[in-house]
């Protein structure tokens, strides 16, 4: 089992070329919390929640062998925005194929664009070096110490750009670094000084963490699927549900796995019967009738979640659920709404944090037709709509 790999593509008997058949192709995405864009800045401080000090810290040791105005040229494998070179080190450790990196600073030579990157490495063959003033240069700290250094630690004047959760007024970067701390979901934040025209800010900031495939497309005779160690494997083999607070004593099918043993490609030909026991209808009333308008997946017996952009009504009960069909002609299983819950930080205008819950009026009926996603799955949905503690006491209640 390899640890670092987080979903793959299999080739099939039938792929083409015929040289790539049969193979296992092993995947990784970056998880660590990462700005997506790093820029220097004026007034400004930036830094990292002190909860995320575990996985960014580095020994005193480790750091001393970054190496200045040193340049280890090509063999990048990837391009990651990094305020610094000690940054840049946590990242190489993290990628399971990096075998060294090169980072450059705010000072170096060249357009914007490439200031401030981390440019990960993978030559296990050679590491040729040159001199290159403002670039540093190191080897991942796979086997350091651990440290708190990134308890205190903080970049002047350089912004983290986008991923905003919540702005708020604060006087100082100390209090920002701790509103950041305190908050479950903030992973970093920029703190702005006063100047001429606004008062200080400070930016709390979350970006998506779980192993995201950065490309998904449709392909002939390839199969592709995630990892399954967050799913408990039953004395008959069979894959059970991770925990009990959501699904109970029910048994389920594979966590979060299609049914359907043929080719699962995305998009171009109708879904079997069963094979994606979890997608419902949202359907809203208008005149006389119901139409379809989005999907939703079951969370547990009565809840459901969906995008928040298709609740456009605010009176519950012009929805309802249609589920265990594949076809809306079809005779289904109707649930009316009890009540809906957007995220709160929900944009009309960008779509962002596009994530509602629904709570339907009666329960569900468990059938092959009627199922739920894995725990990890549920997780990843409900999270990003709630508080910690609203998150708890949502999943507790996922099977009542």
């Amino acid at each position: 089992m390899d640890s670092a790999c987080q979903f793959f593509t299999y080739t099939t008997d039938n792929f083409s070329p015929a040289k790539y058949r049969n193979k296992c192709h092993l995947k990784y995405s970056r998880t660590l919390p990462t700005p997506p864009v790093v820029k220097a800045g004026k007034d400004m401080v930036s830094g990292f929640s002190r909860k995320l000090c575990s996985l960014f810290s580095i020994d005193r040791e480790c750091r001393s062998k970054i190496l200045r105005d040193i340049d280890f040229p090509g063999s990048d494998i990837e391009q990651v925005p990094a305020p610094s070179p000690e940054h840049c080190q946590v990242l190489c450790r993290a990628h399971p194929r990096c075998t060294f990196f090169s980072f450059t600073t705010a000072s170096y030579e060249a357009s914007e664009k490439y200031k401030l990157l981390c440019f990960l490495k993978h030559n296990v063959e050679e590491r040729s070096s040159t001199r290159k003033d403002n670039v540093m240069s190191g080897i991942p700290a796979r086997f350091c110490k651990p440290s708190n250094a990134c308890a205190t630690l903080t970049y002047e004047n350089i912004d983290f750009m986008g991923a905003d959760k919540k702005v708020v007024k604060l006087d100082s970067p100390a209090t920002c670094e701790e509103a950041c701390t305190a908050d479950p979901d903030c992973q970093f934040y920029t703190f702005v000084y006063n100047t001429i025209t606004a008062s200080p800010k400070c930016f709390l900031k979350q970006v998506i963490t779980a192993p995201l495939p950065p490309k998904i497309a449709l392909k002939k005779d390839v199969v592709s699927g995630f990892h399954l160690r967050s799913c408990k494997l039953t004395d008959r083999g069979t894959v059970k549900w991770p925990t009990e607070e959501i699904a109970g004593s029910v048994e389920g099918p594979k966590c979060g796995l299609v049914r359907n043993s043929k080719e699962k490609v995305l998009g171009g030909r109708d879904a079997a019967p069963g094979a994606w026991p979890w997608q419902v209808s949202l359907q809203l009333k208008h005149g006389s009738g119901r139409s379809h308008i989005c999907g939703g997946s079951i969370l547990s017996l009565r809840w459901i979640v969906t995008a928040a952009h298709c609740l456009e009504r605010t009176n519950a009960s012009d929805y309802r659920i249609s589920a265990g069909v594949v076809k809306l002609s079809e005779a289904a299983q109707f649930h009316e709404v009890e009540f809906m819950m957007k995220h709160p930080d929900f944009n009309e205008a960008t779509f962002e944090n596009d994530v509602a819950l629904i709570r339907l009026k009666t329960p569900l009926k468990y059938t092959g037709m009627r199922q739920w996603p894995c725990e990890q799955c549920v997780s990843l949905l409900v999270r990003p709509l709630c508080s910690h503690l609203m998150v708890s006491r949502v999943i507790s209640s996922l099977d009542t």
